[in-house]
């Protein structure tokens, strides 16, 4: 999340004007809305500018043009100067789109599976079939070989090898349930809880597709506990992976539970899915009020 004070702004350009659309989405205020959409031009433009002391969320970009593009993004403090949200002249290929909270980043193609990518100073990949590059940057990269760059096994870096750090809305499917962001009271920063608290109801789910690479894992989840929370299980690909209680007698914010040891054998699309199953005898319902969910790789 990207925290705004009244009188900052989110700042953006791009190569070819008008082709690549943003989305930002967040919270103004006490409102969780859609904070501002349109198209980046070739000069650096104002996106968004803060009213109030605001979150925003989610940064989208997406090129629609025919050819790749290079994008900038910036947060520029009231009075500031401009600093860069995400790596300079970032390139998205045809159709690609780029997703940001502030802290991570994601890019995906236009089939909507997530990339990773190889980078050399003189050469930026541009599609799985670009094989123009050449220099010594690209020699350096590759010990002379574009074979080797455009080898998917030798060249691209394996996915899930940082910290994934997944929003609640960012989900790929609920299968039960009704999740949207809800305030349940407290006050600080993680006051809004991705949550099933319109139902509340045993076995409502939610899942996350995560691209990992085969390793070992810990997994956190940052959430709310309260009266009425209830005992939630993650599964990945349908195995039951963790299992948290989240219920307290009072309000408590900002709750750490952890897993470690969480072994992927194979690399690929992981379907990660939050499901509701039972509850402790004392609480009232079988809520989940997630602030986010971190997973990174430890072997």
């Amino acid at each position: 999340m990207i925290a705004l004070d009244s009188g900052d702004k989110i700042r953006g350009d791009a190569s070819v004007a008008a082709v690549v659309d943003y989305t930002l989405h967040g919270v103004d205020g006490t409102v969780i809305k859609q904070l501002a959409d349109g198209q980046l031009a070739i000069a650096i433009g104002d996106l968004y500018t803060a009213d109030s002391v605001d979150v925003v969320s989610t940064i989208i970009l997406v090129n629609t043009h025919s050819v790749a593009i290079t994008c900038n993004l910036y947060l520029t403090p009231s009075g500031g100067t401009a600093r860069r949200l995400i790596p300079k002249d970032t390139t998205l290929g045809i159709g690609y789109s780029l997703h940001t909270n502030g802290s991570t980043m994601s890019v995906y193609d236009d089939s909507g599976n997530l990339l990773t990518s190889a980078i050399a100073a003189a050469h930026t990949i541009a599609s799985h079939s670009d094989t123009t590059g050449t220099g010594p940057e690209l020699d350096e990269l590759t010990d002379g070989s574009e074979t080797t760059l455009h080898s998917h096994a030798a060249a691209v870096t394996s996915p899930g090898e940082g910290h994934i750090l997944i929003l609640g809305h960012n989900y790929q499917s609920i299968g039960q349930g009704t999740w949207a962001y809800t305030a349940t009271g407290g006050s600080g920063l993680f006051v809004l809880n991705w949550a099933n608290d319109a139902t509340k109801a045993d076995d409502d789910n939610i899942t996350y597709n995560v691209y990992l690479a085969a390793g070992t894992y810990t997994l956190r989840l940052l959430c709310q506990t309260q009266n009425n929370g209830g005992i939630v299980d993650i599964d990945f690909d349908a195995v039951e992976k963790a299992s948290f209680d989240t219920y307290s007698a009072g309000l408590v914010q900002n709750v750490v539970f952890s897993q470690a040891a969480i072994a992927v054998a194979a690399s690929g699309l992981v379907a990660i899915k939050l499901r509701l199953d039972g509850k402790n005898g004392a609480s009232g319902a079988y809520g989940l009020y997630m602030t986010t969910l971190a997973l990174w790789r430890t072997a």
